[in-house]
């Protein structure tokens, strides 16, 4: 045995072993907390031989890592760690105003009490910003993500060959020697941590308001007409009020929202409307990735190098509209060519239901991560003379998933 070996084995020996509890976990799985929610517990600390230390720390962290492939000609990954949130229990040795010697067979407690934040410190968001809103999302607490933890597999990362990047919250302690003033960093014996499942309560950056419309470009029709005498199909659609999860069954409960399409058509000439075929609803899953954060500047863009975004597309229904019909408005009065004014409208009640058995993470920004979702619409419909040119209209409407 080398004197390397054998000085290592006798460290392990000496080394304390911490057993850290929490009084609200009821079994093998994480207990979940959010926003303003007391994470209590004890830090529980034995030697097998006496051992002298000089600092114990018990802290409550939140760390985001990513783990991106290089770009670049060279190999590997780019790794990067930011710890946002660090709070630290105080602990007294009015007994021990120096060293503390931790006897053999003896059993060591310390209660430790945290309150999970509504807020970050400002300085969490580290990096420089071209936008006041940048600072305000980034220092919103963000929920645990791609955690194995407690079982909750974020189910569109599991997908990927190798988890790229994750938010984790824990209990730290580290029992240390060497005085925490001196130049020389303390040596650690031991850094034992516990995972802890935060879900914050706070919303996501993308607040649904029920009277906020996305308009879109109007659909112009025809069959080889002059492009002035073509008919006109224009969509307007309600953003959905937001997705609400239980952030302990989230698997468990149906999550769903609503929304409602407007639609208008507008004959150049006495045409019935098109015959309004079937709608299909899918919800697009974007997670933003990033070894640099973004600063908000937009003529830098994301750089490949330091940013990656991975998309998931999950299919949610498909029904036919046959039975929703066009209701005409022809103002009082028209005669001769200002019959071009009449117009159709038809409403389509939407509803939005997230599958079942699946976790979502709730909508956030944050330094290094994002999650956003968007529902996909796609309304198909039929011209019985072909005066629309475009048949299937496509759009896109934010949706944000967040927790009660």
């Amino acid at each position: 045995m080398s004197l390397h070996t054998a000085s290592h084995l006798r460290l392990l020996a000496t080394r304390p072993k911490v057993v850290i509890t929490l009084e609200e976990q009821k079994g093998p799985s994480s207990a979940v907390y959010t926003t303003l929610d007391r994470v209590n517990g004890t830090a529980i600390i034995c030697v097998d031989r006496d051992t002298l230390c000089d600092n114990i720390d018990i802290t409550f962290e939140g760390t985001s890592e990513t783990s991106l492939e290089r770009a670049t000609r060279l190999s590997g990954r780019r790794n990067t760690t930011h710890t946002f949130l660090t709070l630290r229990q105080p602990i007294e040795h009015d007994d021990h105003p120096g060293s503390l010697l931790l006897k053999a067979g003896k059993i060591y407690k310390y209660p430790f009490t945290f309150v999970v934040p509504e807020f970050l410190l400002p300085q969490a968001c580290f990096h420089g910003r071209h936008w006041d809103c940048i600072e305000k999302e980034h220092t919103k607490l963000p929920p645990t993500f791609g955690s194995v933890d407690s079982g909750k597999v974020d189910s569109i990362l599991r997908s990927l060959s190798s988890e790229p990047c994750q938010i984790s919250y824990q209990i730290r302690v580290r029992v240390s020697k060497g005085s925490l003033r001196s130049t020389k960093a303390p040596r650690t014996l031991v850094d034992a941590s516990k995972m802890v499942h935060v879900i914050p309560t706070s919303p996501g950056i993308l607040d649904s308001k029920s009277d906020y419309d996305h308009l879109l470009q109007p659909e112009l029709a025809g069959n080889g007409l002059d492009k002035h005498h073509l008919d006109r199909l224009s969509v307007t659609a309600s953003q959905p009020k937001r997705v609400l999860i239980d952030s302990e069954n989230d698997m468990e409960r149906d999550k769903g929202t609503v929304t409602t399409i407007h639609l208008r058509y507008d004959p150049m000439e006495s045409e019935d409307p098109p015959h309004l075929a079937k709608l299909s609803t899918s919800l697009n899953v974007l997670t933003n990735m990033k070894s640099l954060p973004w600063t908000g500047n937009v003529s830098l863009g994301c750089d490949e190098e330091h940013h990656y975004l991975s998309t998931e597309e999950i299919a949610l229904s498909s029904f036919s509209l046959q039975s929703n019909e066009w209701a005409k408005h022809s103002p009082a009065g028209l005669v001769g060519k200002e019959i071009e004014r009449v117009y159709y409208i038809a409403s389509i009640t939407v509803p939005v239901l997230l599958p079942r058995g699946k976790h979502f993470s709730q909508t956030f920004d944050s330094c290094l991560i994002s999650r956003f979702y968007t529902l996909r619409l796609c309304l198909s419909v039929q011209s019985p003379k072909g005066r629309i040119s475009t048949p299937t209209i496509a759009f896109e409407l934010p949706v944000t998933v967040t927790s009660t």
